[in-house]
């Protein structure tokens, strides 16, 4: 046995010192750049590309089996002369040749030095690269037989590789797509690898600046990373990674913003899984925090992850990457935002559960999801608090509310389609939304609930409730666009809500006071706001409880008149600036576009308010009239008593003659919406000549009436049943 050891030592000795040697003769006696032309030659024949090899090249065989080559560049041969599509200073590559023996391969290193690259793509997506092997016996041909490879019916087992060192030093590449109109140039390109062994882990060091021309951009980047690379298993993964860049140029608005991101990640390309674990990405102050499990991504992908944004100050994020700030009411406003979410992604959707948003002060939570193959939106919401005016833009300086700076909005377009009809026949929307109190045009809303449908082109509100100062809301609404024409149809209720409160977070007004109730259902049709107010059908009611109208006492002012009637003087100053309005109510009925009311009863401080009337909204017209009558004989003010108590005391100055008693002042407002409301409605002269003769009338017969009696049932008797009659017959 000792002496066979021997002996295979020695032969791979003589093996070995022959191999030495004959490197020592190669390196000595020959010389490879005599056989630069016929390499450019075959590249020519071979490759279709023009080869210029402008440096030395030089080898050696032992103990490495090395190459080196100088400066050589590859051209793209054409009619009107060679276009240049790459070059490299040098190249250098040293094999360990002993372990070849073995089936190893052990490389020293490869260095690839000053490459640069020119691609160009034309206007019809051809490359200037696709020439390099097109019309020359170098492709395979057409029915040539397979590969070893193919026929194993996979890749052969690769053999086991140690690379000492790979560098790419001085990279360029110039890349221009004329049917985009874009151009990329890659520049100062750096790449290290060093104890490259597949399936171990090896670090990485890549470094690069990156120019966009449209639009313009500009990116300096670094990056390091673990590498483990097995290819034969198809698994590949990067630890450690650690990507830093600073992003500037045109959309950032000249500023200078740092982008960056780091984890680990790997993926299984046989198995079609991927894993994201402990990854982040940055952009300035902005971080999110990620990690996820993809599977199938290569068929039918499905993600299972978490993403969290801490909190971060959205101001000082828009003033980093150069962007407009967004002008708010509140300069305090968008300082902390933040999001985290579960998310989930299979059979094409796209599903955020435990959803969290947070704005400033305001937190959402619930669930959301989309659907990318349909586009369907579902979302079950809920909400804290939130007060919409602190993000609205700040009001001019100098606004009154006005519109233009005239005092006049500018009037909707009357012809102009209101509803987007295709936008609205893609709608799919199943949502819910409800939010404790939101405050919008200084107007608070308690307990907000918002469900909303869209389907086929049907699109309903199918509830919007809340809580409205003391009171509450409740509507619902649909939007039909299946057909030619759009049909809509609203209803509404708003029951016991203080319109004092309202009016004066509204409009900082007191004036007007009360509980009130309003309920209405409407349909209607077309796509315009002359459309929909000619087509206009339905019905609405009013009814206002316990009102009141500050700053003008009714009482007071006909008190006065009363009193100068009667010849008598009046003191009111000490009546209160109010005018009570036990109640209001009144109905509508739409028929299209006509509205009609024929109810309208307003009784307040002695009078009562009688209307009846039209209002055509197709024509903006309107044909109202009402009646103001005294009720009751005598008027005074209503005080408080020493044990706290509200009461009536009556004044005999404003006592009501009887001939004006129950006595109706009619008066008509007929026109134009345009028409100067000062105009529009003016005393009936015609009705209060009508209303005076039928008074007279009723006089006359009263007294023929009255005589009669007397003659038949005697004085006293005649006059009570007389009366008696009056009242009857409301004279």
């Amino acid at each position: 046995m000792p002496i066979l050891i021997k002996l295979i030592a020695g032969i791979v000795g003589i093996v070995v010192l022959a191999v030495g040697g004959l490197g020592v003769y190669l390196s000595m006696f020959f010389d490879p750049n005599e056989y630069k032309g016929l390499i450019e030659e075959q590249a020519r024949t071979h490759a279709g590309v023009e080869l210029g090899i402008e440096g030395d090249l030089g080898w050696s065989v032992f103990p490495w089996l090395g190459l080196e080559i100088g400066r050589v560049t590859v051209a793209i041969p054409g009619a009107g002369g060679s276009e240049q599509l790459a070059e490299v200073e040098a190249v250098q590559v040293a094999v360990k040749l002993v372990p070849l023996l073995s089936g190893s391969l052990q490389v020293k290193g490869v260095l690839v030095d000053g490459l640069q690259a020119d691609l160009r793509m034309d206007k019809d997506g051809r490359g200037n690269w696709e020439a390099i092997g097109a019309g020359t016996a170098g492709g395979k041909e057409a029915g040539a037989a397979p590969g070893a490879d193919e026929q194993a019916g996979g890749p052969a087992q690769l053999p086991e590789i140690t690379i000492g060192r790979i560098e790419v030093k001085d990279g360029r590449l110039h890349f221009e797509d004329a049917a985009a109109g874009q151009k990329v140039d890659l520049s100062n390109l750096q790449l290290v690898m060093q104890q490259v062994t597949l399936g171990k882990p090896f670090p990485l060091e890549l470094a690069f600046s990156l120019a966009l021309a449209e639009p313009q951009l500009k990116v300096d980047g670094k990056l390091s990373a673990k590498v483990t690379a097995e290819p034969a298993a198809e698994r590949y993964t990067l630890t450690d990674l650690v990507y830093a860049s600073t992003v500037a140029g045109a959309p950032l608005g000249g500023k200078s913003v740092p982008v960056g991101l780091g984890g680990n990640l790997s993926a299984n390309l046989k198995q079609q899984e991927a894993k994201l674990e402990e990854f982040y990405v940055e952009l300035d102050q902005l971080r999110a925090n990620l990690h996820a499990n993809a599977r199938n991504f290569l068929d039918k992908p499905e993600v299972d992850g978490r993403i969290d944004m801490p909190s971060f100050d959205l101001v000082k994020l828009l003033a980093a990457v150069g962007q407009p700030a967004v002008a708010t009411a509140d300069s305090s406003v968008l300082t902390a935002v933040a999001a985290g979410f579960n998310l989930r992604f299979a059979d094409d959707k796209a599903r955020l559960e435990n959803l969290k948003l947070q704005l400033d002060d305001t937190t959402l939570e619930g669930t959301a999801q989309f659907n990318t193959a349909t586009q369907a939106v579902f979302f079950r919401l809920a909400g804290t608090e939130m007060n919409v005016d602190r993000y609205l833009p700040p009001a001019a300086e100098g606004d009154a509310g006005q519109a233009g700076g005239n005092g006049a909005a500018a009037p909707a377009a009357a012809d102009g389609e209101m509803i987007p009809v295709e936008t609205l026949r893609g709608l799919d929307i199943d949502g819910q939304f409800k939010m404790n109190k939101v405050v919008a045009s200084n107007l608070t809303i308690e307990n907000i609930e918002l469900v909303v449908l869209a389907k086929k082109g049907l699109v309903e509100i199918r509830k919007a409730a809340g809580q409205l100062y003391d009171g509450s809301f409740a509507s619902s609404g649909k939007v039909n666009v299946r057909g030619k024409t759009p049909l809509l149809h609203v209803t509404k209720n708003l029951q016991g809500v203080d319109i004092g409160k309202l009016l004066k977070d509204l409009s900082n007004e007191e004036r007007v006071a009360g509980k009130l109730t309003l309920n209405g259902d409407f349909t209607t049709q077309g796509n315009s706001q002359q459309a929909f107010m000619r087509a206009l059908g339905g019905n609405t009611s009013l009814d206002l409880q316990d009102g009141e109208v500050r700053g003008i006492n009714v009482s007071a002012l006909m008190c006065k008149g009363l009193a100068r009637a009667n010849k008598q003087d009046v003191d009111t100053s000490a009546w209160p600036a109010v005018t009570s309005i036990d109640s209001a109510k009144g109905s509508m009925v739409f028929v299209n576009g006509v509205g009609t009311n024929n109810d309208l009863v307003i009784e307040t401080g002695g009078a009562q308010v009688t209307g009846a009337g039209s209002i055509d909204l197709g024509s903006e017209s309107l044909d109202y009239r009402t009646e103001v009558k005294v009720i009751g004989r005598q008027l005074g003010n209503t005080t408080t008593n020493e044990a706290g108590e509200e009461v009536f005391v009556e004044n005999t100055a404003c006592q009501v003659p009887e001939k004006y008693q129950a006595a109706a002042v009619p008066m008509r407002c007929k026109g134009s919406f345009s028409d100067d409301p000062a105009k529009l409605c003016t005393l009936d002269f015609a009705g209060l000549l009508k209303a005076e003769a039928q008074r007279r009338i009723n006089e006359k017969i009263d007294e023929k009436v009255g005589d009669k009696l007397k003659e038949k049932l005697g004085d006293q008797m005649g006059e009570d049943l007389g009366n008696k009659l009056k009242g009857l017959f409301g004279r």
